[in-house]
């Protein structure tokens, strides 16, 4: 129930708790990349939520801090980024994005590549890949996740998947 796009942080954290907290996060993640199950899925969730209510709880800034306007670009790559996990089986086409978004493809293509280091398509492969992920570790098929997440091409998705995590979807699923 956070609206975190309102919420600004200290820039600097002194706090031996908010420190531990994160510490424990840290220790969940490698637990889970050690030992990928469910519950030390759940273990992360958890460890980052406590994280995240510290935070909130003693570490919101001074209310008084003048928010510096959010440029449109920093607008147009979130919108892109809820359209495709939005569209996420659909054909995606750089044209309809754009289109969505209100700009060119190319200065759409300009701008979010700047702001976030990747081309619009890395990230829709991106997206779509760790949806496709969390459907396999919950018990689909490789096929299915795919086909669901947008992937035509099974050879493709695997290549794509294994460039991004290291590994073919199918050694995800054990």
């Amino acid at each position: 129930g956070l609206d975190m796009t309102k919420i600004r942080l200290q820039d600097t954290l002194q706090d031996e708790r908010a420190a531990a907290l994160y510490l424990e996060v840290a220790n969940a993640i490698k637990e889970h990349r050690e030992h990928p199950q469910r519950h030390t899925i759940a273990r992360v969730r958890c460890a980052l939520l406590a994280l995240l209510a510290e935070l909130c709880e003693c570490h919101i800034a001074d209310e008084g801090h003048v928010d510096t306007p959010v440029s449109p670009s920093v607008d147009w790559v979130k919108n892109t980024i809820l359209y495709i996990k939005n569209h996420l089986s659909d054909k995606l086409t750089l044209d309809d994005i754009a289109r969505h978004v209100g700009i060119s493809k190319y200065h759409l293509s300009r701008e979010f590549k700047d702001l976030t280091g990747q081309t619009v398509f890395e990230m829709v492969n991106l997206i779509r890949c760790k949806e496709a992920r969390r459907l396999i570790v919950s018990g689909a098929s490789v096929s299915e996740a795919a086909s669901a997440c947008g992937f035509e091409n099974a050879s493709y998705f695997s290549r794509c998947f294994k460039n991004l995590f290291g590994v073919l979807p199918s050694k995800c699923k054990r």
